[in-house]
């Protein structure tokens, strides 16, 4: 919205999204199954993220095989006990990846920030790395990468059911597939740097 804001007070903006690091594929290497069946990667906590922390709980509740490497805002004993029982250690740089690549359905959430007037916007990275690294993803906002690279959920329930859905191979394949294509053609850090340029240039 940052852009249109401004064009409204003849100020020029331009919005560069985030994207994904095409060399990762080439860094981390991994063949085996994909033995993380469903998984959250970041951070949780009701002190700043009290909506994503509440819906993440539900869904740890309602699918035992959630499990959650983060970072907790705030008491991890203030965790509702199903967030506990499925927390695992935060992962970092190539560890993170190789365990992106293990997981077969990878929940995403925006913080409460990442709004304005209720509306979320899809504008973290881990949008952009889960779909780079072919996991079907499962996000409350698509943002760039459109509805076909992913499914969106409205809340806990939502995400419950299509979690269900989800674990069905036959369905996320062409999604998988499809998202990763549309990540490598469309939306990788080269890509920006050629807008970036675009923008430079045009000053």
């Amino acid at each position: 919205w940052m852009p249109d804001y401004c064009r409204t007070i003849n100020v020029r903006c331009e919005y560069l999204p985030l994207a994904f690091g095409r060399p990762v594929l080439d860094r981390v290497k991994y063949d085996g199954p994909r033995d993380i069946p469903v998984a959250f990667y970041g951070g949780l906590g009701t002190r700043i993220w009290d909506q994503g922390t509440l819906a993440m709980a539900a869904i740890a509740d309602a699918v035992p095989e959630f499990i959650w490497h983060g970072y907790v805002s705030g008491s991890f004993a203030e965790l509702p006990p199903s967030l506990q029982r499925a927390y695992r250690e935060p992962l970092w740089g190539v560890d993170y990846y190789k365990a992106l690549m293990r997981t077969q359905i990878c929940l995403n959430r925006h913080g409460e920030i990442a709004g304005r007037n209720g509306a979320l916007f899809g504008n973290n990275c881990r949008n952009y790395e889960v779909v780079g690294c072919r996991v079907a993803l499962l996000t409350d906002h698509a943002g760039e990468l459109g509805i076909s690279c992913c499914k969106v959920y409205s809340d806990a329930d939502d995400a419950i059911s299509a979690i269900r859905q989800m674990q069905s191979a036959e369905y996320v394949k062409p999604m998988r597939t499809y998202g990763q294509f549309n990540i490598l053609e469309n939306h990788t850090y080269e890509h920006r740097a050629v807008r970036f340029l675009e923008v430079v240039e045009s000053l």
